[in-house]
């Protein structure tokens, strides 16, 4: 799954060394780096996203684990978020 990903500020957590994670500011999908593990939006409504009386929302993706799969975000270089699953199986 591929979801376009760009002017927004985030902040995600990503897999660093196996056992490790560090955090990464950003404002595009490029700006997500693989095997990230949480991802929080923020995103405004209407076009002018610089209107200080709109107030944000926060949206969060947590990529979950199940038996042998599990999954993970990464961003692209065309500003996309993708969704990866793994079963460990080739």
């Amino acid at each position: 799954m591929i979801v376009q990903c760009r002017d927004v500020r985030l902040l995600s957590l990503f897999r660093f060394k196996v056992w490790w994670m560090i955090p990464r500011v950003g404002n595009s999908g490029s700006d997500i780096p693989i095997e990230t593990q949480m991802l929080l939006l923020e995103a405004r409504k209407g076009p002018d996203l610089d209107k200080s009386n709109d107030s944000p929302s926060y949206i969060i993706f947590l990529p979950l684990l199940d038996g042998e799969f599990r999954s993970s975000l990464q961003g692209n270089s065309s500003n996309e978020l993708e969704f990866c699953l793994e079963s460990g199986k080739p």
